[in-house]
This record gives structure tokens, C-alpha cells and sequence, in this order.
């Protein structure tokens, strides 16, 4: 097993009413894997933060030790990574 921190910025912790949580997770574990886990943990309201009403795309941008991910499926969480996910900011 390994463990993450997780925090949510701008609406996903509004959605969420949290800022910030540990997750321990399967070693080879991706976002995927992490998405699935904080479902299972804050039900409708982690779904109706991370994913879009259709369910074909996520709501977020994420970082895992400060960097930009873009390919979600390619990239493995590591024991005691920081993962952030970020609501897109929109303008008008």
C-alpha cells in the first residue's frame, strides 16, 4: 500500500467540503484509481466535482509534485506523492 495526499482547490472543495486528505492506495495505483477511491468515499458529491454530467471527461486540472498532467492513464501515483486537483478557472 502506499499513501497520497490529496487537496482540492476553488469548486472541487467547495463540492467536496474538504481541502485536503490522506489516501492509501494499491502500489501501480493512477488518478483513475484515486478518482474512483474519493467516489467511493464522498459519493455524489466527489462525482458531481470531478466528473462531467455525461461522464465522458473530467471537471479538473491535476497536479501530482507540482507538475501538470495531461495523460491521466499514463502516469502512476508513488508512495507519499501530493496530487492536486484544480477547477478550470472561467472567464467572460
Amino acid at each position: 500500500m502506499i499513501k497520497v495526499k490529496v487537496k482540492f482547490f476553488a469548486g472541487i472543495k467547495k463540492d467536496i467540503g474538504l481541502e485536503e486528505i490522506e489516501l492509501e492506495l494499491e502500489e501501480d495505483s493512477n488518478i483513475e484509481n484515486v478518482i474512483e477511491l474519493l467516489i467511493l468515499k464522498f459519493k455524489s458529491k466527489a462525482r458531481h466535482a470531478l466528473i462531467t454530467v455525461d461522464e465522458k471527461s473530467y471537471k479538473f486540472i491535476i497536479f501530482i509534485n507540482n507538475k501538470k498532467i495531461s495523460n491521466l492513464e499514463e502516469v502512476r501515483i508513488g508512495d507519499g506523492d501530493s496530487i492536486y486537483f484544480i477547477s478550470p478557472v472561467a472567464g467572460g
